[in-house]
């Protein structure tokens, strides 16, 4: 923190909640302060995959094959089977997302 302003630095990738969690806070600081708040992204998803699903299921698959050890087999070939379940899961809500909402920072829909 600045006399200039907060600034926060954020992380998208490692993870939406607590990078929500550090702009409600930065948030906060600065209006406490009364001086403006930016922030700035470190580790953005990549432009091709904004929603992180394919880091997501890699992720989940690592944990539960070798964390937790209740999958076994090729790690490849099960990682590309929780990566399908989990696009066939994404897809809908991404859909109804794009329905309901008109982008981001929008208000909500009035139903």
């Amino acid at each position: 923190m600045k006399a200039d302003g907060v600034t926060v630095y954020t992380a998208i990738a490692g993870g939406q909640q607590a990078t929500g969690a550090l702009t409600a806070l930065g948030d906060s600081l600065a209006e406490r302060q009364s001086v403006p708040v930016t922030v700035r992204e470190v580790v953005p998803f990549p432009d091709d995959e904004p929603k992180g699903t394919g880091l997501a299921s890699a992720a989940v698959t690592a944990v539960l094959q070798f964390g937790i050890g209740t999958l076994d087999g090729n790690f490849w070939l099960t990682s590309l089977g929780t990566g399908l379940g989990m696009a066939a899961l994404a897809v809908p809500f991404l859909g109804l997302e794009s329905l309901c909402s008109a982008g981001p920072g929008s208000a909500p829909a009035p139903w």
